[in-house]
C-alpha cells in the first residue's frame, strides 16, 4: 500500500504534477527519487517548498525548493 506522498506549498498550476505528488508511494526512497526528478518542474510550476508524509505522519520537511 503506498502512504508515502508530498504536499507541496503553493500548490502548483500543473494539476499532473499535484496529482503525482499526491498519488502516493511505496517506500520514502520511491517518494525521495521522484522529487528528485521533478526537483525542476516542481520549482518552475511555482512550488516553494515540499512536505513528505508517511499517512497522516510527518516524514520530511517542509524543504525548501529554492536554490541556495
Amino acid at each position: 500500500m503506498a502512504t508515502y506522498h508530498w504536499q507541496l506549498e503553493p500548490p502548483p498550476a500543473d494539476s499532473q504534477l499535484a496529482a503525482d505528488a499526491s498519488l502516493g508511494f511505496d517506500d520514502q526512497v520511491e517518494a525521495e527519487d521522484w522529487l528528485g526528478s521533478f526537483h525542476t518542474d516542481l520549482s518552475q510550476a511555482g512550488v516553494n517548498e515540499v512536505t513528505l508524509f508517511d499517512g497522516d505522519q510527518l516524514v520530511l520537511g517542509p524543504m525548501s525548493l529554492a536554490k541556495a
